[in-house]
């Protein structure tokens, strides 16, 4: 089974954001990992050129299938090009099964070309179909200078999107720049049906901005539809200025429900935040306060906060190695439900030993107490960590991450770094800690903060180009044996098996469940509440003579529920909604 695999990128490039699921255009057995990010200066051409935005699709043996970078530009003649880059990239996912995804991030002025944008660069939003053209980009002006980081799909509104980031503002002449977070909802074709600005500055004064917010991740209750956004605050004008973790909650039209920010050191930053089977927020981030070491050091931080903007507890998760405490930060988080249909969290982010950062997988309980943790390759980048999964079985399930390290093969450039590993880990370096992991409950505290909201944008549909570069990938370490538990999830995809199809949706009294695919399906099913309660189980026995069986569901609430098949050889969920 496979461990470790690196993706090789012959040109300069970072890679920020990752999705792990079925494309639905291509082979149903098939699984793709796509990531997203930049490509500096455009390389291998001109140096010249703009900063590209750049997408990598692998299989799920690390096989890079896809690998393209875009430059944009307005549509004016002659095309000028802006910088460009990718944060986050989300699978189309409709009802239409439209094949590909939709991308986020930013563009920025670029002094080669000429370009400028208003504030220094503008939200760049956009649509990728499955043989990898860009079929709709744009980009989002509030004003300012901004930035798209996240973007998901939206399980409440077939067809939509929740994209979150953040706009740098005018401020006090002789300050540092601030910025204040925004959430939009937008369509596949370009559409925006609502985006707004969110101001929590405490301290603003004559409507000068004096604090630092930013929005880095966002979600959804998908039987209401609230979008849960997080990020951080840091008001410079405060006797004290710390920097906070900061969330918010929104109805799907984008008006303010609750915000609250909460710091336990100097510099508190939530930077992921996913919705849980039991109907809560987990969010990863990091702190440099309440751990063994002094103010200063990191480590990364896991908090479950309701649906009120609360949190239920927190938790410092602590890297050790042979005795050694390590800083940590987390930048993204997965929630996973085991073989005991019990919940486990997974963070992924930079540790910092003595030899330089590397990419750090944390596994805590349902309780955020530490299981277990692994450090593999090294890094040249810090950030753009991401974390996911899908249940793709054989040959190799488990989480899947995506950062960045340095040129290996090729000295001054960087590669984007595609590592792939067990649920249990594997000892993939002679760097990978199996100690005790270690666990703090930091004293948490609140700060009122205010809230202001501004709906005023400008979209500009923008043109582009692509370059096709090599799909050439390296597999930098053999295939490592270690354990497998393959019973997985993933925060409201479809399973592993997409011949598996659940109609009508929603549904009132009776589920039909058919098999498309040309395997027989013998073995057991559940379904399971929000909440992660098991409400119905049973055998299922699915032949190609008889290919569809129906449950009867007419007891069940209204809501969200997961159908979970178990098989001899797979494990497949769907989601479907009883009306």
């Amino acid at each position: 089974m496979l461990c470790c695999i690196a993706g090789r990128c012959t040109i300069f490039s970072t890679l920020t954001g990752i999705k792990t699921n079925f494309n639905y255009n291509l082979t149903p057995s098939s699984h793709y990992y796509a990531g997203i990010g930049v490509s500096y200066y455009g390389q291998p051409v001109a140096v010249t050129s703009a900063h590209r935005l750049r997408f990598v699709r692998t299989t799920n043996l690390g096989v890079a299938n896809q690998n393209y970078g875009w430059q944009f530009a307005d549509g004016t003649t002659p095309l000028i090009y802006h910088n460009a880059g990718g944060r986050s990239i989300c699978e189309i996912g409709d009802t239409l099964a439209t094949p590909g995804y939709m991308f986020c991030g930013g563009i920025g002025d670029n002094l080669n070309s000429g370009s400028t944008n208003v504030g220094g660069g503008d939200a760049l939003i956009g649509r990728i179909s499955s043989t990898a053209g860009i079929s709709s980009s744009y980009k989002l002006d509030f004003g300012g200078r901004e930035v798209a980081t996240c973007i998901r799909r939206s399980v409440f509104l077939p067809g939509t999107y929740i994209v979150c980031g953040y706009s740098q503002r005018t401020n006090t002449p002789g300050t540092a720049a601030v910025n204040e977070c925004w959430v939009a909802r937008v369509n596949k074709t370009g559409g925006i049906l609502w985006a707004c600005r969110y101001n929590f500055d405490p301290t603003m004064i004559n409507n000068v901005l004096s604090a630092d917010q930013r929005a880095n991740s966002l979600c959804e209750n998908p039987t209401t539809g609230e979008i849960f956004v997080v990020g951080s605050i840091l008001d410079q004008s405060a006797l004290a200025p710390t920097t906070d973790g900061l969330i918010f909650k929104l109805t799907p039209a984008g008006a303010m429900l609750c915000q609250s920010s909460w710091h336990v050191g100097l510099d508190d930053q939530f930077q992921s935040i996913k919705y849980t089977t039991d109907n809560n927020l987990i969010i990863g981030g990091f702190t440099d306060g309440g751990g063994p070491i002094a103010i200063g050091f990191y480590n990364m931080w896991l908090i479950k906060f309701n649906q009120f903007c609360f949190p239920l507890w927190n938790r410092l998760e602590i890297v050790n190695n042979n005795g050694a405490i390590i800083q940590s930060k987390c930048y993204d988080v997965i929630e996973r439900i085991n073989t005991a249909n019990t919940a486990e969290f997974y963070l992924t982010g930079p540790s910092y030993p003595t030899t330089g950062p590397r990419t750090h997988i944390y596994k805590t309980d349902a309780a955020g107490t530490g299981l277990n943790h692994w450090s593999y390759a090294a890094l040249s980048y810090d950030n753009g960590f991401g974390i996911d999964y899908a249940n793709n079985g054989a040959p190799f399930p488990g989480p899947i991450v995506f950062s960045n390290t340095d040129g290996v093969l090729s000295p001054g450039f960087a590669d984007s770094y595609l590592l792939k590993t067990y649920f249990n880990g594997c000892t993939c370096t002679n760097y990978c800690p199996n100690n005790p992991p270690q666990n703090l409950n930091p004293q948490m505290n609140f700060k009122q903060i205010p809230f202001a909201q501004n709906c005023q944008f400008v979209k500009t549909k923008l043109v582009n180009v692509r370059y096709n570069y090599a799909r050439g990938s390296i597999c930098n370490q053999a295939a490592i044996g270690g354990g497998s538990n393959a019973k997985l999830t993933s925060e409201f995809e479809d399973g592993n098996n997409s011949g598996i199809q659940l109609y009508p949706s929603p549904a009132v009294d009776n589920l039909i469940i058919e098999n498309n695919s040309e395997l027989e399906i013998t073995g057991t099913y559940m379904v399971i509440d929000m909440q992660g309660k098991v409400v119905m189980r049973g055998g299922i026995n699915l032949t190609e003579d008889d290919n569809t069986t129906m449950l009867n569901i007419a007891n069940l609430q209204t809501g969200v529920y997961s159908l979970v098949i178990n098989d001899a050889n797979t494990v497949t969920r769907k989601s479907f909604v009883k009306q």
